[in-house]
């Protein structure tokens, strides 16, 4: 499977377990995240990374984290009648996942010099840190409602 079936697969995976209201499962809530870097880390060419790409990694990373963040408190949670935890996603989640990902293919398309396909590995980082710190994110809203469910 190329890159680019991986990404369409993908994008469409999570565009379909957004946009319905599904139940909350900690269980599997790592598999997304692992997937992600699965495909993300095996497709840099590591041997070409500097100082200064790493410093780009992090810095994307970093950036992917605070726009995980955000996403994962855009989601709607409720308790459903049978006592289940459900989430919904917000269309603004969706989108600010989508342009990164747009964005990363379309300069990956663009540039097959050294300095664009750095930026555009780059960016696979702020989809890895959204798509993490989403899930950490849900998980502990997740815990926090479950906490004062109890009480």
């Amino acid at each position: 499977m190329d890159n680019y079936t991986s990404y369409i697969v993908i994008f469409l995976l999570i565009l379909w377990l957004s946009v319905r209201e599904k139940t909350v499962k900690p269980k599997t809530m790592w598999i997304m995240p692992a997937l992600w870097a699965y495909i993300i880390l095996p497709s840099i060419q590591w041997q070409n990374v500097g100082f200064t790409t790493l410093a780009l990694f992090a810095l994307c990373l970093i950036i992917g984290l605070a726009l995980g963040v955000i996403r994962g408190k855009l989601e709607k949670m409720r308790f459903r009648q049978d006592g289940k935890i459900s989430i919904q996603g917000s269309l603004f989640s969706i989108l600010i996942f989508v342009s990164v990902l747009v964005l990363r293919l379309t300069l990956e398309y663009w540039g097959k010099t050294h300095a664009l396909v750095s930026f555009a590995n780059a960016l696979l980082f702020i989809s890895l840190g959204s798509v993490s710190a989403r899930r950490y994110i849900i998980y502990q809203r997740y815990q926090a409602m479950l906490n004062r469910r109890r009480v």
